[in-house]
Order: C-alpha cells, then structure tokens, then sequence
C-alpha cells in the first residue's frame, strides 16, 4: 500500500484530468441543460403568446425574468438551510423531494391554466 493510501485514508489520492475530459464534461453539462430548459421555455413562449399576442416579448421578458430573480433568492436560501438540515433521510433528500414536489404542483398549474385572457385590451403586465 502506498504511503499516500495510508495517510489519507481511501480515496484520498486524486488524479489530474486533461484538458480534453475538461471541455467533455463541459460540453455534456451544457448538453444537459439545453435539453432540459428549451422546452420548458418554449411552452412557456406558446402559453404566453397564446395568451397575449400582441405583448408577447414583454410578456415573456417579464416572466423569464420573475423567474431568474427568484431563483438568485431562494437557491441560496435553501442551500442554507439545506446544509443545516438533521435527520435520518439526510441533508439532501427531504429538500429534493419537496422540491420536486413544489415543480410538480407548478406543471401542473401550467398545464391546466386558462388560456384565455381575462381583458383582451390589456397585457397580462402593465408596464405603464
């Protein structure tokens, strides 16, 4: 056994990896999340444009954007509390499933909501 085995205990020798597994596992993480997140914002592009025509970008922008800010809030909120979180299901996994179950009751709003303007002369947003 090597002494750096017995030093550090299993796993505590770590390899470098090349610049070629580098762009790989960047070029696979980009990969990911543009098959995850186009066509979560294209249905939200076709549920808003059915919505509203007419302000359809501003409409858009302004969602996306209500999205992106509440992400910047809650992400490190929960990764807060997520760190600090006893129990015998661990720190992860009752976060993940709430989580989980908090997306799920969103889709399915999503995907059960009218689609018909309740005001056909105004945005959904007023910008003025």
């Amino acid at each position: 056994m090597s002494t750096i085995a017995q030093a550090g205990g299993a796993g505590s020798h770590k390899e470098k990896v090349g610049y070629g597994f580098i762009f790989m596992y960047t070029l696979a993480f980009f990969g990911l999340w543009l098959a995850l997140l186009t066509p979560v914002i294209i249905s939200i592009a076709l549920r808003i444009e059915a919505l509203d025509p007419a302000n359809k970008e501003a409409n858009l922008s302004f969602v996306l954007g209500i999205g992106a800010i509440a992400a910047m809030v809650i992400n490190p909120i929960a990764g807060y509390f997520s760190d600090r979180t006893p129990g015998r299901f661990g720190k992860r996994r009752p976060w993940m499933i709430l989580g989980s179950l908090i997306a799920l009751v969103g889709l399915y709003m999503m995907a059960v909501g009218d689609l018909t303007p309740h005001s056909p002369s105004k945005s959904l947003i007023s910008l003025s």
